[in-house]
This record gives C-alpha cells, structure tokens and sequence, in this order.
C-alpha cells in the first residue's frame, strides 16, 4: 500500500472507499475520504487495495466503480469457477472477463458485485471468492422468487 492507492476499508459495519494520503505505517494508515476528511484508520480495516487513483475525483472514482460493478457477469464467472470448484481471488475472476484488459478496480468491483449478490460466491475472510454449489444456488433463488411473489 501506497500514497494515492485507492483503498476499500470497513468501517462500522460497512464498506467504504479511500485514497491512501502519505506513507502508511507500520499499524496505521492515513485515508481521504469520501466526505474529503483525513482519517486514519487500522490497516487490518483496509479489505482491498488497488491502483492509484488516476487524478480523479472521489465521486468520479465511486461512479466509476459503481458502472463497472453494474457490467460484471457473475453467472459466468460462476460458471468458469465451479468448473474448477477452487477460490479465486478477484484480480483472477477479473482476468477472466476482461483479459489482459482488466484492472485493478475491475477486481474491485467484481468483489462489490459478489458480496452485493450474495448467493453465486461465498466471500472467505481472505477475500477469495469461492463458487458455491448449485444446489444451494437454485434453493437460495427458489426461496427469493417466493419470498418477491
């Protein structure tokens, strides 16, 4: 982690967005944040770290990301991953919807998308994303069509 990296960070409960300011410490690491404050926050609170922000405004980082979240195809990288029924880590899902054309914020948004969606991966306390079974696939949107009837 680095001065201008952006940075996914939980903070009461809740997932939230930073751009690294300064070196980081050992423990510690200094983050703007969205409302453009200082904070620093525990290092073991950051869950993602990608590319350093490229000049780019907060809100145009977040609209970014929010686009590309809205662009991933989580059946077919499910698809692709319970073929190999192993975890993944995003930088590797990224890589295979976007080829050699992926970023590090593609990674993030596919982790986002997952977590958002819930049901197509298992987000493990390492941040891989591992495929879950069909059959709980098909129980769980079986149990939701219901429950939105």
């Amino acid at each position: 982690m680095k001065s201008g990296d952006v940075v996914e960070y939980m903070r009461h409960g809740a997932y939230h967005l930073g751009v690294v300011e300064g070196e980081p410490e050992r423990k510690f690491v200094a983050l703007r944040t969205e409302a453009g404050e200082t904070r620093r926050i525990s290092r073991k609170d950051v869950t993602f770290v990608c590319a350093p922000a490229r000049g780019e405004s907060y809100a145009g980082l977040v609209s970014e990301l929010e686009r590309r979240v809205a662009e991933v195809d989580l059946d077919a990288l499910w698809t692709h991953a319970l073929a190999v029924h192993a975890p993944f880590t995003p930088e590797e899902l990224a890589e295979v919807q976007y080829g050699e054309a992926a970023e590090p914020l593609d990674a993030l948004a596919i982790q986002r998308a997952a977590r958002a969606e819930g049901i197509l991966f298992k987000v493990r306390r390492d941040y891989t994303l591992m495929p879950r079974d069909v059959a709980y696939v098909r129980s769980k949107r079986e149990t939701d069509e219901v429950r939105a009837e």
